[in-house]
């Protein structure tokens, strides 16, 4: 369900980018975008077989404890505070996976897309998303009791701003201020795909904007257009396709981006 869609927007967007696009992709736009969604088949692949033995091993509730069972809400509200928890432990998974070397050879994958589309928001490794995974259904889920179907709530959130804030479409300036004021925005998101750290290691809100300026990581660029996207060791063309994104997380070179605020 979730999956449907992810692949009716990002089609959506994929025609619209190529019909008037912020930027013109000089290389095949259509290659580029078909690795992204390769990536996105193999995690699905991944994540079903994984979920379908979880059956057999059901989490174990680590914490012994509720808290949206004790508060107990009306569900309508219940599912907008799952969303402001999943969303809020998204971000600071994300500034982890900036800050420790281990889970940033996993996130860089999605840096090292050189050219940002709406499809480069399927550009997330495997090992990456089952790390995300395991802490939200291990720890998070059973803390607060949140189940399976509130999660999917968020992860359909999740996905179709990700797709979003991801375009490589032109919005007037005033229309991106004004939805920046509670979504991240491509404008917003841009300056996170720089390839030099101290912009990288900023706006790392999925959902919502306001936890960057809440948290002081929020960042501002005035000309856009002068930024690079990628990571300047990973530019060679077998880095960019299929193969090269799956292996890139156990190769050299080992650069991550520790404390670089």
């Amino acid at each position: 369900m979730k999956e449907i869609f992810e692949f009716v927007f990002l089609g959506i967007m994929f025609f619209l980018e190529g019909k008037s696009p912020w930027l013109t992709f000089k290389a095949d736009r259509w290659h580029h975008a078909a690795q992204n969604i390769a990536v996105k088949f193999f995690n699905m692949i991944s994540i079903y077989v994984i979920f379908f033995l979880a059956k057999y091993f059901p989490p174990i509730n680590v914490w012994n404890f509720s808290l949206l069972g004790k508060l107990n809400l009306p569900y309508f509200l219940e599912i907008i505070v799952v969303i402001f928890i999943c969303d809020i432990g998204t971000y600071f998974l994300h500034i982890a996976t900036h800050q420790v070397p281990f889970l940033w050879r996993f996130h860089r994958v999605h840096h090292t897309d050189l050219f940002v589309d709406a499809s480069t928001a399927f550009r997330t490794h495997i090992g990456e998303t089952l790390v995300s995974n395991v802490l939200f259904l291990f720890f998070i889920f059973p803390f607060f009791g949140i189940t399976l179907q509130q999660y999917l709530i968020y992860q359909i959130l999740y996905a179709l701003v990700a797709i979003f804030n991801h375009i490589n479409l032109p919005l007037p300036d005033e229309l991106d201020d004004f939805i920046k004021i509670l979504i991240v925005t491509p404008n917003m998101h841009r300056i996170h795909h720089s390839d030099k750290i101290f912009e990288t290691n900023s706006n790392y809100g999925s959902v919502f904007s306001f936890w960057d300026r809440l948290f002081k990581t929020y960042k501002v660029k005035e000309n856009l257009k002068e930024l690079n996207f990628g990571l300047k060791e990973f530019t060679h063309p077998r880095w960019q396709d299929f193969p090269g994104i799956l292996i890139t997380p156990f190769v050299s070179p080992v650069k991550n981006r520790l404390n670089f605020y």
